[in-house]
């Protein structure tokens, strides 16, 4: 493919090649390897014309991480469900290296999805951050998530913000305590943004860091704001409207309690989940919070340029 970029005043014409080959596991059918190639051949409006370079770099393959579940590991006796037996399960993207700095734990979106390993948005972050090569990625698909059955999918109503919560905390100390690295990160966005800030606000909260991508911090306004298609969408995730309910299971409602380091970023023109939900978050928590807003973005972003900018 050839991609061409231009200027305001001074055309300067990019010209790469991409190749990308791939192969699958026959028997499981997923990603078993794939190698990224990207020649620059010409640079034009630039002195160094003439120069090339290619940078070659190979995927890391993720694979299955499950964690079982018994019901000792849930000792909440207000829990809907506190003695299921589950296994949490999702991919693990290591680099080979001896000195991995921590582990990211990756929660989707949804909430009523899942990752796996496809080409998709999640991967493209997964990869990103595990070839740094100090950095590993765990991407834990939670009770509520798609791709399982119809039961497990179900666990998340009127659990939304309970469940999720307890999962992400589990994966994140499980990391640690089976010694894949000694601190361990969560980014989320969207719901998985909802997830991120509750595992922050948490007394049990293991993680040194968290990003917040266009995240839901506050129930009461979403449902008051949020866009018409998911405009009864937190009736089965977490019940009838009740205010009370509802600040209960905000994140906001706990989010002084957040010291870690924060990084929150979002899209000015969101109409899913309004800017209003990342600002409120950014006045509230005590800890260091650093915000950036892209003008002329909406929800989780589409711009190559805000991808940029986000990934640096």
């Amino acid at each position: 493919k050839i991609l061409s970029s231009f200027s305001n005043s001074t055309t300067r014409l990019l010209i790469l090649t991409l190749s990308i080959s791939v192969s699958f596991d026959d028997d499981e059918n997923i990603l078993s390897s794939a190698t990224i190639e990207v020649e620059l051949i010409k640079r034009s409006g630039y002195q160094d014309d003439e120069k090339y370079f290619k940078v070659k770099n190979q995927l890391i393959k993720p694979r299955i991480h499950s964690i079982q579940v018994s019901d000792q590991n849930n000792n909440n006796e207000n829990q809907q469900i506190n003695k299921y037996n589950y296994t949490l399960s999702g991919l693990l993207f290591l680099p080979d290296s001896d000195n991995i700095k921590s582990i990211v734990v990756f929660p989707h979106g949804g909430p009523t999805s899942s990752i796996v390993n496809r080409f998709n948005i999640y991967m493209i972050f997964s990869q990103f951050i595990a070839t740094r090569g100090n950095y590993g990625v765990y991407t834990p698909n939670y009770r509520g998530s798609t791709q399982i059955n119809r039961s497990f999918r179900t666990l998340l109503n009127q659990n939304w913000g309970i469940y999720d919560v307890e999962d992400c905390l589990l994966a994140g100390s499980d990391m640690i305590e089976r010694g894949l690295c000694k601190e361990v990160a969560i980014i989320g966005g969207s719901a998985g943004g909802f997830s991120t800030l509750h595992c922050l606000s948490n007394e049990n909260n293991c993680f040194t860091a968290g990003i917040n991508l266009c995240g839901v911090s506050n129930l009461i306004e979403l449902q008051k704001n949020t866009h018409l298609f998911e405009s009864c969408y937190n009736y089965s995730l977490v019940g009838n409207f009740d205010k009370e309910l509802y600040l209960e299971r905000s994140p906001i409602t706990n989010s002084k309690n957040i010291k870690s380091n924060l990084l929150i970023l979002q899209g000015e023109n969101d109409t899913v989940v309004p800017k209003s939900q990342s600002l409120i978050i950014k006045e509230s928590v005590t800890g260091n919070v650093e915000y950036h807003e892209f003008p002329d973005e909406g929800h989780m972003f589409s711009k190559p340029t805000t991808f940029i900018k986000m990934f640096e």
